[in-house]
């Protein structure tokens, strides 16, 4: 061959090179942007080897590397094949119909499947090598690799194992040694689970597939849970199981059906132990779960009076200075001192209501009272912050916020009318309660108390009916006399007097 003649084989070559290299390239990012297959770095080199090998064919060019050449080719192209195959068939094809995701294992285990389809292939007709004698020839590089591969295999058989079977599935929450965790992935060597504390592990599919397993998601999201409190034995177990299970049942995403059930599990050295089963459908929330319930036990038995055993080698003895005591008493005094239905009291009376008052506590976000519930007592904010919630059937509405010294749910208290709003404690809140038969004690021995109430109760309810009608025309003396006659009438028949 001439000079003339390399130099336009070069040429040539060169040409159809950068050629067949553009227009892979092009196509490359046509279906990358277009529709979204995931090319890399290989896909590069496939398009390089391609327009080198190419071009050396058809102008009949040899070379001492052609046949690896053509093997890289070849598994270039197999590399680019798999990714236009995840692409059209897994993403798009399968799962564009309900219930045909296919698993990520299974697409791992097709792809080196073709993977090593593709090795074989170049094994046989561009080396010329016969693989079954190869592999029969290589007897014991074979032991070896099967024993090295045992695990892996048995990874890969128990994963398609757990494909089709279906034990759990991506989402699932499952209970495993113990633990309580999110299945995040199923490949072909191991699953991947979450757990509550965002800690992964990568469990082996073999593993897995041997060991208990509890699915807390089949058939549905909605299972039960418990919970075990040791109580006192001085307290009664009917008044404990009520207030464990009330604490229960205001817990957030505790569900109301089924119901919660507290039981007697065992009467152990110190305490007796109760056990709450309790429902819920979100296991990603069981630490705020407990938490909530926990919290709620330790205010309503605080508020019951029940005591939870404690150790028996510390003894801690705990008493409120006086002064504290003082500045409680003090600014109970005054907060109902400040009440106009209370004002006429003298110091006596005032000793006498504040001293049947009964001091409890709530937690954040628990209700003191709640809206149409029955009630017989009003209270006093002593510590902490709360707001009242008016649901008129839209959907509760703040209206107010209390602080230390508020008063709320005298009407409950005067008549025995249902509860008007519900109120909710903000912070920890430290309430007064006072009781239908302390008022009614001092209503006994003081006549003109319930005079006084009844036309404080009048004046309100034509205040509010002015209100509510926007007049503000005076109310005819008649008018507000039968008020106050029906306002008598009611708190002599409620306090029987």
């Amino acid at each position: 061959m001439s000079i003339m003649d390399a130099t336009q084989h070069a040429v040539a070559l060169a040409i159809s090179a950068l050629a067949i290299y553009a227009l892979l390239v092009v196509i490359g990012r046509y279906l990358k942007r277009v529709h979204n297959v995931r090319f890399g770095l290989l896909f590069h080199l496939f398009a390089l080897s391609v327009a080198v090998y190419v071009p050396t064919e058809v102008l009949g060019i040899t070379h001492p590397l052609r046949r690896e050449l053509l093997a890289l080719t070849i598994l270039l192209c197999t590399t680019t094949g798999i990714a236009i195959l995840r692409r059209f068939v897994w993403d798009r094809l399968f799962r564009a119909r309900p219930r045909n995701d296919v698993p990520r294992m299974l697409r791992e285990v097709i792809s080196l499947l073709i993977m090593v389809g593709a090795v074989l292939a170049v094994l046989t007709f561009v080396y010329d090598t016969e693989v079954p004698g190869l592999l029969a020839g290589s007897g014991i590089i074979a032991v070896i690799l099967g024993l090295a591969m045992q695990d892996l295999l048995g990874n890969v058989f128990a994963g398609f194992a757990l494909h089709f079977e279906k034990p759990f599935r991506v989402g699932d929450w499952l209970e495993f040694e113990g633990r309580f965790a999110e299945v995040m992935e199923i490949n072909w060597r191991a699953t991947r689970l979450r757990t509550n504390d965002h800690i992964y592990l990568d469990v082996p599919n073999r593993y897995l597939a041997r060991s208990p397993i509890s699915n807390l998601h089949y058939p549905d999201p909605q299972h039960a849970m418990r919970l075990t409190v040791s109580i006192d034995y001085d307290a009664p177990p009917s008044k404990v199981k009520d207030t464990l299970l009330h604490a229960t049942v205001s817990a957030q995403s505790v569900l109301a059906d089924p119901a919660p059930k507290v039981f007697l599990k065992d009467f152990s050295d110190t305490a007796i132990d109760y056990e709450i089963k309790f429902w819920f459908n979100d296991q990603a929330k069981y630490n705020q779960v407990l938490d909530a319930i926990r919290t709620n036990i330790w205010y309503e038995l605080r508020r019951e009076g029940i005591r939870m055993p404690v150790g028996l080698r510390t003894v801690k003895i705990e008493r409120q200075t006086s002064s504290s005591m003082t500045d409680r008493a003090a600014a109970a005094r005054e907060a109902i001192s400040n009440q106009p239905l209370f004002q006429s009291l003298d110091e006596h009376e005032l000793d006498t209501l504040l001293g049947g008052a009964q001091a409890m506590w709530y937690g954040r976000g628990e209700k003191i009272i709640q809206q149409d519930d029955a009630g017989d007592s009003m209270f006093i904010l002593a510590h902490g912050e709360a707001s009242v919630l008016v649901d008129s059937g839209q959907g509760a509405k703040q209206t107010a916020t209390l602080r230390a010294g508020a008063c709320f749910g005298e009407m409950s208290l005067l008549t025995g009318e249902r509860r008007a709003a519900t109120v909710v404690a903000r912070q920890d809140c430290e309430v007064l309660e006072i009781g239908k038969a302390t008022l009614a004690g001092i209503l006994r021995h003081n006549s003109e108390l319930m005079q006084h109430l009844s036309r404080i109760l009048a004046a309100r309810q034509i205040q509010n009916e002015s209100v509510l009608e926007k007049a503000e025309a005076a109310v005819a003396p008649e008018q507000e006399d039968a008020y106050r006659r029906n306002f008598l009438s009611k708190l002599q028949s409620f306090f029987q007097l």
